[in-house]
C-alpha cells in the first residue's frame, strides 16, 4: 500500500504518525542496540543487514544533530558507524 512521505510541514490533523526526529533519546537508544545485535548477528542475510544498518545510521546521524555531539559522544557515534560500514563492505566482498 502506497503512503506519502512523512513531512515535519504536515498539519497533524490526521492520526498520530510516528516521525523518527519525535522519538525519545531512551527510545533511540533502544532501538540503536537492537540494531546492533543485529548486526552482529551472523545469520543475517543481505537485504535485512543493509536495512539494519541504514536503520542504525539514521538513528546516529539523528542523535549527532540532535545532541551537537558533546566530544565523547561523538567520538562514540563515529566509531559505532565506522565499524558497521566496515562491516557491510567485508559481508559486500564475500
Amino acid at each position: 500500500m502506497w503512503r506519502p512521505p512523512m513531512r515535519a510541514s504536515w498539519p497533524l490533523d490526521g492520526p498520530a504518525v510516528e516521525m523518527p526526529f519525535m522519538k525519545s533519546n531512551r527510545h533511540q537508544e533502544k532501538e540503536l542496540q537492537t540494531c546492533l545485535k543485529a548486526l552482529h548477528s551472523s545469520t543475517l542475510t543481505n537485504q535485512r543487514l543493509r536495512k539494519q544498518t541504514s536503520k542504525a545510521l539514521r538513528i546516529l546521524h539523528l542523535k549527532k544533530r540532535k545532541l551537537k555531539a558533546s566530544a565523547a559522544n561523538y567520538q562514540m557515534l563515529t566509531s559505532v558507524g565506522l565499524k558497521m560500514a566496515m562491516r557491510c563492505q567485508l559481508l559486500q566482498t564475500t
